[in-house]
């Protein structure tokens, strides 16, 4: 996020979501991501490639290698 305005709706969303449970969060963000992706990009595969590296970049900073397996 680039602008004021994306920053902003970040720490908005961050706000209402605070204190829920991830079992709720995770897929309550993903359904608002799958609605919006959907109405923007026709080509299903360029947005999976996109998550893909997104979240590939955001677990190569975090250290996992004490987290069991699940």
């Amino acid at each position: 996020m680039d602008n004021d305005h994306g920053h902003e709706l970040a720490e908005t969303i961050c706000k209402l979501l605070y204190g829920q449970e991830v079992d709720t969060v995770i897929p309550v963000l993903a359904g608002i991501l799958v609605n919006a992706a959907v109405s923007v990009c026709s080509d299903k595969e360029v947005f999976l490639g996109y998550m893909k590296q997104v979240i590939s970049e955001a677990y190569a900073e975090v250290d996992h290698s004490d987290e069991p397996l699940q």
